[in-house]
């Protein structure tokens, strides 16, 4: 049996611990012992770590910070390798994130990477111009030592292509969600919506990457009244979009959830005017429950439409009023929430997702 280390920076409920948590949920347990290993403190905001104890994973924490994981790269990988050796039977280790590729890359323990991010992008967005900057750069030079790296979109394979010259493994973001079947009154009734709206949600951080000012505008724009659209998340923009939103009753932050599949259970619409996606969790979480979807034609989301291929789900120009022309078109029309969850959960399933990865982790060498 082999042992797959799975190291992240910290443990929160983000997307790349959730496809952690996925791949070890679904890997095949007979052949493979997942582990994690997380660099940093736990975020007691965003909790996640409980989710993985359910199912029966170890977790070893270390307590590193951003400044020793960056300056002191060299040393952490080798405590962290001597660690692993003296702790783990056949071990494959699998990076999840920046510094633990930048890890990886100096270990001598067969190892894999799964990118989660378009790095000039996302790092750029994140950490500003100067340290995402060295930030892209670095994290292009360690990809090039991987032999074994993987990416979670085509659009994401192509951008990479060029950085590594090793071969690039194409293994699409798996979800486990389903429509939840429950009443819809009463769970509407339960999160203090008002049984006569037309419910938009919208899930994920709130930052300048996930573009959320563009949303309100035109929403606002749309015309419409009879809508409540409730934000789902937290982040550095919250009182930004806040501010915009003013006393516009049309609009609800409520923060960060756990039990978002009651929210999308209650959608009329999901929508996402994201600027940039690796392959975006939240998008397929909608989808997988049958939740019809709006979302701005970056080229992950374009791929989430044409690989599903079926109405309801469509993408809109963010240079343009789009969203706003298409709104009630998308609110008011009778989609088929059972064929977008089935066309869905065909692609981006959590069960698909963890045979790949229990055959690449065989397969390393």
């Amino acid at each position: 049996m082999r042992t797959l280390i799975m190291i992240i920076n910290q443990l929160r409920n983000s997307g790349p611990n959730r496809v952690m948590l996925d791949i070890a949920a679904n890997i095949d347990r007979a052949k493979i012992r997942p582990v994690v290993i997380s660099l940093m403190p736990d975020d007691t905001v965003r909790p996640i770590a409980h989710k993985f104890k359910e199912i029966g994973v170890e977790i070893y924490r270390f307590n590193y910070n951003f400044y020793s994981l960056e300056l002191n790269t060299f040393n952490v990988a080798k405590r962290l390798e001597k660690f692993i050796v003296e702790n783990y039977d056949n071990p494959v280790v699998q990076a999840h994130g920046y510094h633990p590729t930048l890890l990886t890359a100096r270990m001598h323990i067969p190892h894999t990477v799964t990118i989660h991010c378009i790095s000039k992008e996302d790092f750029i967005k994140s950490r500003g111009p100067i340290i995402g900057n060295y930030m892209v750069y670095r994290f292009a030079r360690n990809l090039k030592k991987q032999k074994y790296p993987v990416v979670i979109s085509s659009y994401m394979a192509n951008y990479y292509r060029n950085i590594c010259k090793n071969n690039i493994q194409l293994i699409y973001n798996g979800v486990s969600y389903s429509p939840l079947q429950s009443d819809i009154s009463q769970l509407k009734q339960k999160l203090a919506i008002s049984p006569n709206k037309k419910i938009i949600i919208v899930t994920g951080g709130l930052n300048e990457r996930k573009n959320n000012i563009h949303t309100i505008l035109q929403l606002k724009q749309s015309g419409l009244d009879n809508f409540l659209c409730v934000f789902l998340g937290i982040g550095p923009q919250e009182q930004f979009l806040k501010d915009s939103v003013g006393n516009d009753n049309r609009f609800r932050f409520d923060g960060y959830r756990t039990n978002i599949n009651e929210y999308l259970a209650i959608a009329d619409l999901y929508v996402s005017s994201s600027l940039s996606e690796g392959l975006p969790l939240a998008v397929l979480e909608a989808v997988c429950s049958g939740v019809p979807c709006l979302l701005s034609n970056i080229p992950p989301h374009k791929e989430i439409v044409e690989k599903i291929d079926c109405q309801g789900v469509d993408t809109f120009s963010i240079s343009t009023n789009e969203l706003a022309e298409n709104l009630s078109f998308f609110l008011n029309h009778k989609w088929s929430r059972r064929n977008i969850s089935e066309r869905a959960r065909n692609v981006f399933s959590s069960k698909k997702m963890g045979a790949q990865y229990t055959e690449l982790v065989e397969n390393i060498r």
